[in-house]
């Protein structure tokens, strides 16, 4: 067997790894072309810009993707098809929504900055309709197809390369990642045999708890993410600001890791959960410690390599920027222990104390961005945003492993 009751790893997790692989070269692409085709200053445009993505994403994941994963675990077929299908109609409005609004955004703010956002809002509605995709495949326990369709996003965008080095502009970048997103979209549609369905009225009666938790907790990252930005950019160059943003990209695994392991580790952990909370315990622990393992060998990697590995992927420009890559990875060893615990706190749907943990963390992280960007520019930065990171994952481990108060079995 191949289950987190037992001693083995989920179902799909080399799947949920190769999936991620590919999406998370779309994203890494995506700052490579802008890092040398536009500079330090470009990327740092295209990154304020792709944030507001992140956003929208991290909202969809809340309110759509994570809820129907929890909450269907213990429905029939029948029920979990018409939860599925009115997941879509809900996220398909929510995507189109996002897209108006960051293009309005865009049109507000104005100037270099202002033309990227509406440049990805364009491709937004795609994009996010994709992840869904991405989840649902998984939920089905299709993790083949969730990994193809990602590569196929990264195919594409390989290919539009030779277009944005031609064209040499913010939007060629931006559209050569928007293009694999979309042509990724319709292949996911195509090849998912659910299709929407219901209202989203029926989705918001039905899961608007559990999803209103998880908006508030991701409200919170967006807000502290947001004014820690803002912070960043008045006390760092944009130059600094694209080079604290490079080191993240390659020093920063769990951008990889998390949904890697997410994707196929909260299905299984909420199935197992139905009928044994120590089982889906020992699922949690056997996750967090896969996760440090490989995020202390990439650490290690890193830190011997840092200047060379800044220089060959973002170009020479960026090699002084090798300071940031012990900030950055001490914090990620921190977070990585915790991705099964937070698995298992959204399973046992402790909601309120993940919000406390995040307000905590980004509290702290704002904080401390103050003192230490002040005083040391984007090292301290660095240090900042790893210290927040890295007491919301402490918090997180003991909401995970905190013994269940009540009976195992959850209401939906």
């Amino acid at each position: 067997m191949n289950h987190l009751g037992g001693r083995r790893l989920p179902k799909g997790l080399p799947w949920g790894v190769l999936d991620q692989a590919a999406s998370s070269a779309t994203n890494l692409g995506l700052s490579i072309l802008a890092g040398r085709l536009l500079g330090p200053d470009g990327l740092g445009i295209v990154f304020v810009s792709f944030s507001a993505y992140l956003v929208a994403l991290g909202l969809q994941r809340a309110l759509f993707a994570e809820p129907l994963v929890i909450t269907s675990a213990a429905l029939g077929s029948d029920d979990q098809q018409g939860a599925i299908g009115s997941c879509i109609r809900a996220s398909f409005v929510a995507g189109i929504s996002a897209g108006v609004v960051v293009a309005l955004t865009g049109w507000i703010v104005g100037g270099n900055l202002g033309r990227a956002l509406a440049l990805i809002a364009i491709w937004l509605p795609a994009a996010l309709i994709q992840d869904l995709w991405r989840t649902l495949f998984f939920q089905q326990g299709d993790g083949r197809a969730a990994a193809l369709n990602d590569t196929l996003w990264l195919v594409v965008m390989i290919m539009m390369v030779p277009f944005a080095v031609w064209q040499h502009t913010t939007g060629a970048v931006l559209a050569a990642w928007g293009t694999g997103a979309l042509t990724s979209g319709i292949a996911g549609f195509r090849r998912l045999y659910v299709r929407p369905s219901g209202t989203i009225g029926w989705w918001t009666r039905r899961r608007a708890r559990l999803a209103g938790w998880f908006a508030a907790t991701h409200l919170v990252l967006i807000v502290g993410n947001q004014a820690a930005y803002i912070v960043l950019v008045a006390l760092l160059s944009p130059a600094d600001l694209g080079g604290l943003r490079a080191a993240f990209v390659l020093f920063a695994p769990m951008t990889l890791l998390w949904p890697a392991l997410t994707l196929p580790g909260l299905p299984a952990v909420s199935r197992r959960l139905e009928t044994s909370l120590a089982a889906a315990r020992r699922g949690a622990v056997i996750l967090s410690g896969l996760s440090l393992c490989l995020v202390a060998g990439y650490a290690l990697i890193a830190l011997l390599s840092a200047r060379p590995l800044l220089g060959l992927v973002f170009g020479e420009d960026f090699g002084s920027y090798q300071g940031l890559a012990l900030p950055i990875a001490a914090g990620q060893i921190i977070i990585s222990f915790s991705v099964g615990f937070a698995l298992l706190a959204k399973a046992l749907e402790r909601s309120p104390a993940l919000l406390a943990a995040r307000t905590m963390g980004s509290v702290t992280t704002f904080l401390l961005i103050f003192w230490l960007a002040t005083e040391h520019g984007p090292t301290g930065a660095a240090w900042a945003m790893s210290i927040g990171a890295a007491a919301n994952a402490v918090a997180v481990i003991a909401i995970g492993a905190a013994p269940q108060r009540a009976a195992v079995t959850v209401k939906r």
